[in-house]
């Protein structure tokens, strides 16, 4: 995570190259969390410096977060927190078996849960030879509680679907 400080330069910075969206603050906020991307200070204002040496034009922000993503994984330390996480191992997803129980010969879900126990997909495959009609198993991906914004709006929206399941991984990690 790069300071405000940090962001704030290097956003002046980038005001003077031409199209730069001076008249639109929505454009300029991409720009800024594009350069948040950065796992660090040095690395803001490496991607920076090359795009103004460069370039004459200012950069979108997918230009940005590109050239940041690439600094990012030439790092020493991997950015974020969230790198370090004990239960996605720093993708900040957890990917999920799910049993998925049809109602009757449609496609509307009857009853759908997590089978903890299920960690790759030659397992799923297995599993899944002894199911009955109606029954399968799909793999999905739930947001990690490393990823603090995207795990709290899936708590308060998604996570009904799927109870309990952070605590499910826990108990199988803790196996491991």
């Amino acid at each position: 995570m790069i300071s405000k400080e940090v962001c704030e330069s290097q956003i002046g910075r980038l005001e003077g190259l031409s199209y730069y969206p001076r008249d639109k603050p929505e454009a300029i906020r991409d720009l800024a969390a594009a350069l948040k991307a950065a796992g660090n200070d040095a690395i803001c204002v490496a991607v920076v410096n090359a795009w103004v040496e460069e370039n004459s034009e200012a950069p979108k922000p997918a230009d940005l977060r590109r050239l940041i993503w690439a600094e990012n994984e030439k790092a020493d330390e991997p950015p974020g927190k969230h790198k370090r996480c004990p239960l996605c191992g720093g993708g900040g997803w957890l990917t999920v078996w799910m049993l998925i129980t049809y109602q009757g010969n449609s496609f509307i879900v009857r009853r759908r849960e997590i089978i903890p126990n299920i960690r790759k997909q030659e397992d799923a495959d297995k599993f899944c030879k002894k199911l009955g009609d109606g029954q399968t198993v799909l793999s999905g991906a739930i947001p990690c509680e490393c990823l603090p914004d995207t795990h709290k709006a899936f708590m308060e929206h998604g996570a009904k679907h799927f109870p309990g399941t952070h605590d499910a991984i826990r108990r199988e990690l803790a196996k491991l």
